[in-house]
């Protein structure tokens, strides 16, 4: 079977940024048991910020970007590119109205709005780590999807300026994917069953949020952590605990996953 997991919230606790012991172990089990662990994640898993948690997994494969990239060791087996007047239309709009939107891309962040960016982890973590750059060189560079950091009004009129766009929130409502219709984390499952000849039935998936939402929906078996946003709880055929309270761990064990028996709470 493909297990899929969601990263933020999912498997990487915000509280202290760090994956629950029971979470590492879940997966050393599942891969044991010749399951195929996948990471699908909004995130691209090539940054710095993701590459430690991308070596402490070890996962098979990549579903990331919200689906709109699939890799499969260092095979790329698809790559879903933004227009680049899109780009443009959209970093205009960001900077008219004061926006932070933006992203990252190997070392580097190109944002629009960079001081709210900045204030934001000064005031949540007391430092920022982020390498900012010129956002205007998005306009030439290959985007796959956007980042929007602010409050869910924010979100909620980018979304409705660019109806092409989906503006999918965090489940800590703190900022929002933005993606193009059509590309989503069950897309980029489709392409990976399709390259490891299994059907999405054959699929477990775990999230927490809005850009979730599909994914839970047309896998075999679709996990909402407890600390999950509610449209994605409506819509999964598990409800596990919340990330903090060992939630993949036990989901795992529902599931009756027999390698898990043994374990004791």
């Amino acid at each position: 079977m493909i297990i899929a997991f969601d990263i933020d919230m999912t498997l990487l606790d915000h509280k202290d940024y760090e994956i629950p012991n029971s979470a590492m172990l879940a997966i050393r089990k599942l891969k044991q048991a010749g399951h195929k662990i996948v990471l699908a994640s909004g995130r691209n898993l090539h940054n710095y910020y993701s590459r430690d948690i991308v070596d402490s997994i070890l996962p098979h494969a990549l579903v990331e970007l919200n689906g709109a990239r699939v890799v499969v060791g260092k095979e790329v087996i698809s790559d879903i590119i933004m227009d680049k007047a899109l780009v443009k239309r959209i970093l205009t709009y960001s900077e008219e109205h004061g926006e932070a939107v933006g992203m990252t891309d190997g070392d580097d962040d190109y944002y629009t709005n960079q001081d709210y960016i900045y204030e934001r982890e000064m005031l949540n973590w007391g430092e920022c780590g982020r390498r900012f750059k010129d956002y205007h060189l998005l306009e030439k560079m290959d985007v796959h999807t956007l980042v929007y950091y602010g409050d869910p009004a924010g979100a909620k009129r980018l979304g409705e300026h660019f109806p092409m766009l989906s503006v999918l929130l965090f489940s800590g409502k703190g900022g929002a994917d933005i993606v193009p219709n059509g590309i989503t984390k069950a897309e980029g499952l489709k392409e990976l069953c399709h390259y490891y000849g299994m059907s999405m039935k054959d699929v477990v998936a775990f999230g927490d949020g809005s850009n979730d939402v599909e994914m839970l929906k047309e896998v075999g078996m679709g996990v909402a952590m407890g600390n999950a946003v509610e449209e994605l709880k409506v819509v999964a055929d598990m409800v596990t605990d919340p990330i903090g309270e060992d939630g993949v761990w036990k989901a795992c064990k529902k599931l009756n996953f027999s390698l898990f028996l043994d374990w004791k709470e």
